[in-house]
């Protein structure tokens, strides 16, 4: 149920008033966040070039989700059911990204490492690939500005500071009869990158891996280093 704070600000900011002026801050938030949630599904693609480019694609769902991790020679991919999260990848991709041992990734070779749901590892997962983490791409806190890029779309910019430095981000959101993300940049002293969103409301639809296909962690950090 939505807070008063947010009703109030989606009873200000009718859906179909993109020719209307340049809306505040918070009332495109609340609009986006109730949008989001209401889809329940998006499509991502991350990009972040550099001598070692490092790629996600990712589909959050309902209750299921999937992401493919590629960064320079490494692949990582997680499955996220309503009972257990699935992890798997080369070598590479299992200690670099995932940071099994040598003797553990050898152990998992190409199967999936399976977390069962109730767990913190399966939460830590969940979490990022399933509707609750949709909330969690919007901005919070203060300095945040909006301004107009036409009759359909409202910009949101805002700076950010950590011991890597200063990054400006960029977010562009599509105002129609719903207020939807649809490509995230960034930049900053390190690189930037940029995140793309389509295929919002699409249903997500994720299984488990074939039989004889997966391993428990618990067989899995038991693996002598």
């Amino acid at each position: 149920m939505l807070g008063l704070a947010v009703a109030t600000g989606l009873a200000a900011w009718p859906a179909g008033a993109a020719s209307a002026g340049t809306p505040s801050v918070a009332s495109v938030l609340a609009r986006a966040r109730h949008d989001m949630l209401a889809a329940g599904c998006v499509h991502l693609v991350v990009r972040a070039p550099g001598p070692r480019p490092g790629t996600i694609v990712a589909d959050i769902g309902r209750r299921t989700g999937r992401e493919r991790y590629q960064y320079g020679a490494a692949v990582v991919t997680v499955l996220v059911t309503p009972t257990a999260a699935y992890v798997g990848g080369d070598t590479t991709g299992l200690r670099q990204l995932v940071g099994l041992t040598r003797a553990q990734a050898r152990r998992v070779g190409d199967r999936f490492v399976e977390l069962r749901a109730g767990t913190s590892q399966y939460s830590g997962f969940a979490d990022n690939l399933t509707v609750v983490a949709l909330a969690g791409l919007l901005p919070q806190g203060r300095g945040i500005t909006v301004h107009r890029a036409g009759a359909h779309r409202v910009v949101l910019s805002w700076t950010s500071t950590s011991s890597a430095g200063t990054s400006s981000t960029a977010l562009t959101l599509w105002v129609g009869a719903r207020v939807l993300p649809e490509v995230e940049t960034v930049r900053g002293a390190l690189g930037g990158g940029s995140t793309r969103f389509s295929r919002w409301g699409r249903v997500v639809r994720v299984g488990a891996p074939a039989p004889g296909r997966t391993i428990a962690y618990r067989a899995v950090i038991g693996a002598a280093s």
